[in-house]
């Protein structure tokens, strides 16, 4: 069944927002990442993310797919994330 898109207000709600939905949907987003993650919304991007974007951006942070663990630097939007 086709859903639509859901927009998640991180404007709105900052990165409390993104936690409840990685704690609702079992992304394991931590706390920093929430908050930088919808810092870089809210004052980058300027728009709430959807919900497949902040899916994509888990996946892309799971363990298995971390990069800066092999000391790569790792952009979002073109803007470089900070090594945990």
């Amino acid at each position: 069944r086709e859903q639509a898109e859901v927009r998640l207000p991180v404007r709105a709600g900052g990165a409390a927002v993104l936690a409840a939905f990685s704690e609702e949907r079992g992304l394991g987003l931590s706390a920093a990442e929430s908050e930088e993650y919808a810092a870089f919304f809210r004052d980058g991007l300027q728009r709430d993310p959807s919900d497949v974007e902040i899916f994509d951006i888990a996946q892309s942070n799971s363990e298995h797919c971390r990069h800066w663990v092999f000391g790569s630097n790792v952009e979002l939007g073109g803007r470089p994330l900070t090594a945990r």
